[in-house]
């Protein structure tokens, strides 16, 4: 018999290039959703950075940055696992990552697949940046993740609207699919 899982996700609305404040508001979400008994905490896609794809670049993480080391603290402390986005460098290419952060202090990453090709919503200043293949690429890290007995796999945004790709995380073996998302309300109007 599997434990039961407790998923949070974290909804942000990230300060434009303050990559510190951001990260003081993530280990706030994660303390808040340790009291609340969550294993594992999801934020929204490029939550570190806000979605600002003009400064993707000049904002990038490395793969084993050192800007996390206050996530890794907060998932050790909290013994949770938690999932961040940011953009991520991996050798010359630029991606959007989800930075798998475990309660062990060990770093995993997964890269987006499939990348927005239009730009359909304004970051949280209102403003609407370039669409995302204009400055990042598809990515292709995708590891599953353990946690309470559970196996998740991880997904952003865009990669949840292709059918392959939930299939073929519950083909190796995932029972949650963890989508990291950046919406705001306007891209609902007259839904809710």
């Amino acid at each position: 018999m599997t434990r039961s899982r407790s998923i949070a996700v974290a909804q942000t609305c990230p300060i434009k290039g303050d990559v510190q404040a951001n990260l003081e508001e993530h280990v706030r979400l994660a303390r808040v959703a340790a009291a609340e008994g969550a294993q594992a905490v999801v934020y929204p896609e490029l939550s570190l950075t806000g979605y600002e794809i003009g400064l993707a670049s000049v904002l990038a993480f490395s793969e084993d940055d050192p800007r996390l080391s206050s996530l890794r603290d907060a998932a050790s402390y909290h013994s949770m696992t938690l999932i961040v986005g940011a953009p991520v460098r991996i050798g010359p290419r630029l991606h959007i990552g989800a930075f798998i952060i475990l309660p062990d202090g060990t770093t995993d990453l997964y890269a987006k697949h499939y990348l927005g090709a239009f730009s359909h919503s304004a970051s949280c200043d209102g403003t609407l940046p370039p669409a995302e293949a204009t400055v990042f690429q598809p990515g292709d890290r995708n590891p599953l993740i353990r946690f309470g007995g559970n196996i998740a796999a991880v997904a952003v945004c865009a990669d949840i609207g292709r059918s392959s790709h939930p299939q073929q995380a519950a083909d190796r073996g995932a029972r949650a699919y963890l989508a990291s998302m950046f919406v705001i309300p306007s891209d609902f109007e007259g839904e809710i």
